[in-house]
This record gives C-alpha cells, structure tokens and sequence, in this order.
C-alpha cells in the first residue's frame, strides 16, 4: 500500500530584489514597489460610517487615511513613509501602521494632510540583508485648493434629529481613527515600523486514517515561532495539483481536528475556528507553536451531533465530468501547501488519488450529504 510518511522543507515566498524598479531619482535597486496609493475620506455607508476611497483628488489642507500598498514585502525588515515634493525631496514624515500582522500583505494605512503643492509617497527602509532602499510612488498628485468630497455624510433632507445622532456616530468613528493614529506614532518612532518574521519547520505529513487503517485524508505536523506578537491566519492552505487543468480547483482539504500547543490567544473564537475554519489568532513573540492538523478534502462533513461523516456529490453537480473523470483516475497529485500570513510554501510530492479518499469514507459508513451540507446530524 502507498502511505507517503515524510517530512517537507518550506520554500519562502520572495521575489529576488533586483526584480523590482529602483527609486527614480537614483539609487539602488528596491525591493519593493507601490503597486496602489489612495486616499480614502469618512462617509456614511449601509453599515455605519466608514472610509471609503475618493474619487476625486484629495484637496489641500485636508485629512484623508491614507492607503498605500507595497509588493515585495517578504523582503522587508523596516520600512517609513513620507510625503515628498514632485522631484522627491521628503516634505512631512508620516505615522503609519501595517494594516494586518501577515508576512505578505503590504497595506499600510495613516491619517494624512495633503501638502499645499503637487506631491508623491516615499517608503524608506532597510531589506532583510541590511541594505537600504528607497522607493516612490508612480504618479505626481496634483491637489486642487477646494472641492467636495464626495459621498457626504448626511443626506441633506435627513431630519435633523436623525442627523444629530448620526453626526455623534460619525464623529465617533472620526475619534476612533485618531486614536489609531497617535498609537501608531507611539509604536513606530521615527515612523519605522518593524517587519516581523516567522519561522516554519520542517513540514511533518502521514495519512490521518480511519479505524480500520484506511487513509481518509492528511495529518500535518509543523511548528511556528514569530519574532513579533502577531495575529495571523497559521493552518495552511491545501490542495492537489493535478495534470488536467479542468479538475484543479475542484477539491481543496480543509481541517477536521488538531491541535495547537500552546494554544494561542483566541479572544471571542475557539480552537475549532483556528482549525476548520482559518481563523486569525494572536500568537506571541518568541514561542514555538506546535501544530498537529488532520485535514480532509472539502467535500466531506462531519455531523456535529453523531460524528459521523457524510459526502457531499452535490457540491459536484452543476459541472460532473470533471469530477466523474477525477474518479475514475488513479493519478496520486502532489499536494501544494502555503501558509499565506507567514509567507511559506511547499510541496507534498504525491499522495493517495482522490478516488481512493472517497471510496475509505463511504467504506467507513459515510452517507450522502444530499443536497445541502448540513452539519447537525
């Protein structure tokens, strides 16, 4: 019988520096790039107030939350923003802060007032080999002295009752983003702020198996340790590669049950979300967690009231060759890995064909989970 039983070793998601531009006005090459800046203006949508991006130029004088996006992160150690003329001579430092604790997203956010003359973004930082780097953004903003900026807060023939009421709302969440701001500018003096990293093991990985020793799904076993306080997503995502380009994407494996030792920080969730659902929880700077993830294709379910397991088709239905062809292969697909907020990637070489997954489950008692996917049962 094939049971693949073995250890990975991770691959880190990084571009090569020399892939990226490097500053216009002179230097050396960066390794990263904007790939978006907008500012963002407090208005009132279905859900409350919010910010929501303009659609005009943002107007001298005012206050916007500036959002800005940067590719090639991986390769960050410490980065600061700025605000600069049109030929790049820096204007005014910015507090921003990383807008998620993920290794590969490159948002930052901050409170900015727009200069009095054409300007751009400039991120200044250090690269994971020391070397420094300084990068502006593409485009030249031209702002104009006055406008509107649109969509407004109240509409003008709201009772003014309601626009009172409405107007604490908002300006509660004006206070709130404040808030934000100065606790930026008290974590990140200087405007710097610290990229944090993790570090994966080695990649343990056996079939999580029935009763009777019949492979069911994969059993992953791996540690992280970050050096900064960070809440993140830390179970994988998992799914086969096949040869036919039709059955990719038909089947991801999605956790069971497992473990996390020691449990990180969960606030309102439980473990069962960290696990089945991804779910970000907040691990701390210097601790190794240790990881043991039973995984099982996404088709399967199992009944929250019996335990017992039930195999969606129907997921299957609206397109069924593909899936019937998948069956009746034997292909064993290597398995792709990514731990996306670390930054982390690997490759299971082969493993059991979707075929033999399935027919284990309906062996050990697995029902039809007809056409919804209700758990309770």
């Amino acid at each position: 019988m094939f049971i693949p039983i073995g250890t990975l070793a991770l691959r880190r998601a990084c571009l090569s520096v020399g892939e990226f531009p490097q500053d216009p006005a002179g230097g050396a090459p960066s390794p990263i790039s904007f790939s978006r800046l907008r500012f963002r203006t407090l208005a009132l949508g279905r859900e409350g107030p919010d910010y929501f991006p303009l659609k005009s130029t943002a107007v001298q004088g005012r206050q916007y939350l500036a959002d800005a996006r940067i590719d090639g992160i991986e390769g960050v150690a410490a980065v600061r923003f700025e605000l600069t003329d049109a030929a790049g001579r820096a204007l005014q430092l910015l507090s921003m802060w990383k807008a998620t604790d993920s290794s590969t997203d490159g948002e930052f956010l901050g409170l900015v007032t727009i200069p009095g003359q054409p300007f751009r973004m400039a991120a200044v930082g250090t690269d994971r080999r020391g070397a420094a780097f300084r990068v502006l953004s593409r485009d030249v903003i031209q702002p104009p002295v006055s406008g509107a900026d649109e969509p407004g807060l109240v509409s003008p023939g709201f009772p003014a009752i309601g626009q009172e009421q409405i107007q604490k709302i908002v300006d509660g969440a004006r206070q709130e983003m404040g808030t934000r701001a100065a606790r930026a500018a008290t974590e990140h003096p200087g405007g710097v702020i610290s990229i944090g990293s993790s570090a994966l093991s080695r990649i343990g990985y056996e079939p999580f198996v029935s009763p009777s020793g019949a492979p069911l799904g994969l059993r992953l076993r791996y540690s992280l340790r970050f050096d900064a306080d960070s809440t993140v997503a830390a179970i994988p995502h998992v799914f086969p590669v096949y040869k036919p380009y039709e059955w990719r994407g038909l089947v991801t494996m999605k956790g069971l049950r497992g473990t996390i030792s020691p449990a990180p920080e969960l606030g309102a969730m439980s473990l069962n979300d960290v696990i089945v659902y991804g779910s970000r929880a907040q691990y701390r700077a210097g601790v190794t967690y240790t990881f043991s993830i039973d995984m099982v294709p996404d088709y399967v379910f199992q009944g929250t009231l019996s335990g017992r397991y039930c195999v969606h088709d129907q997921k299957f239905a609206a397109n069924p060759n593909p899936w019937n062809a998948l069956l009746a292969s034997s292909e064993t697909p290597p398995y792709s890995l990514s731990w996306n907020d670390a930054g982390s990637v690997a490759t299971i070489p082969a493993f059991y064909p979707q075929s033999a997954l399935r027919a284990n489950f309906i062996t050990a008692g697995a029902t039809d989970c007809g056409p919804g996917a209700n758990l309770r049962f």
